[in-house]
């Protein structure tokens, strides 16, 4: 499992509304600022992750009628959370 901080926006700095966690399985969306202008992803299910040497974290998620493809944690915002633990 791995921590994610809330914010209003991923390009400012994180408020800590409050803290979440993304797993595999869980329902997500992006966030209005992340997603490309015009696409309408719809929810989609992280099926990866991944962390860098410098520690981020990065989703990959698969969307419904489009590739899967690789977020920043910061770009996703949680929805509903698997049952998996």
């Amino acid at each position: 499992m791995k921590l994610a901080i809330k914010t209003n926006s991923f390009l400012h700095t994180p408020t800590c509304d409050y803290i979440m966690y993304m797993k595999v399985g869980d329902i997500v969306l992006p966030k209005n600022d992340a997603s490309m202008i015009g696409v309408d992803y719809g929810y989609g299910v992280i099926i990866d992750s991944y962390e860098s040497d410098d520690g981020m974290v990065y989703w990959e998620v698969a969307w419904p009628g489009a590739d899967k493809t690789w977020w920043h944690e910061l770009e996703l915002e949680l929805v509903s959370e698997s049952q998996q633990s």
